[in-house]
């Protein structure tokens, strides 16, 4: 009896939920054939181990030459729920460049990394 009253903290420290959001796609493309801004289409999948709300994550893009990173933040996820989120270059975005997407959620950070379209 005595092993299991010592396991018994060990099990409660680490019942508390999980709580990510994860970038599941990432679409690039240029907004029109004339145009050189970049749409940058980010699908987010929500994950909260008590089933509950996610609460407010923020999904931001680093295009280069803009002055500040393009940046939306919601509230509006709960567990398995996938969402799209489009953000647009505010300046020209050259053939190849290095665009970063990131979700984050508290702590927890997932990024990817592509090329803006030609």
């Amino acid at each position: 009896m005595r092993p299991v009253l010592l396991l018994l903290p060990l099990l409660v420290g680490c019942s508390g939920p999980l709580a990510l959001i994860e970038i599941r796609d990432v679409r690039v493309a240029r907004v029109s054939d004339t145009d050189r801004h970049v749409a940058v289409e980010v699908d987010v999948r929500a994950t909260e181990g008590g089933g509950g709300n996610l609460g407010r994550y923020c999904v931001d893009v680093n295009f280069p030459g803009d002055t500040v990173v393009q940046r939306t933040c919601e509230q509006d996820l709960t567990d398995g729920d996938v969402r799209t989120i489009r953000l647009v270059s505010q300046a020209e975005t050259a053939a190849g460049a290095s665009l970063v997407v990131t979700a984050r959620l508290a702590n927890y950070i997932d990024s990817e990394t592509r090329l803006a379209p030609p």
